[in-house]
């Protein structure tokens, strides 16, 4: 007989270490006590994706309806540039958008402090 028959032919008790099955039972416990997830909310994104697709199809409808799409863009003299309401709008959306951005990364800054 070898090693292993010899092994496995003996009827020795196989106990587990000690704490083992209390420390199974616990893992068991805990596992029981953790809430069930949250669904999906499928009542609320359905009528908001009808909501969309609608608003889509419409939008389509109506690009579609206009006659004439194309687009006239008038010329700008770069001389008058800097005297013209357009070069304030300009000016006016980058300062916002620097803004924003110093703003975003002070959040950040601040968040990791």
């Amino acid at each position: 007989m070898d090693d292993l028959d010899r092994i496995l032919a003996s009827e020795e008790a196989i106990e587990p270490s000690s704490g083992f099955a209390a420390s199974v039972m616990d893992g068991v416990r805990r596992e029981a006590a953790i809430p069930p997830p949250i669904p999906f909310p499928w009542r609320r994104l359905v009528p908001g994706l009808a909501a969309c697709l609608l608003l889509t199809a419409g939008g389509i409808l109506l690009v579609a309806r206009v006659p004439d799409p194309i687009i006239h863009i008038p010329r700008i003299d770069p001389g008058d540039f800097a005297a013209s309401p357009r070069f304030w709008g300009v000016a006016w959306a980058v300062a916002a958008l620097l803004g924003s951005w110093a703003a975003t990364r002070l959040a950040r800054r601040l968040a990791r402090a």
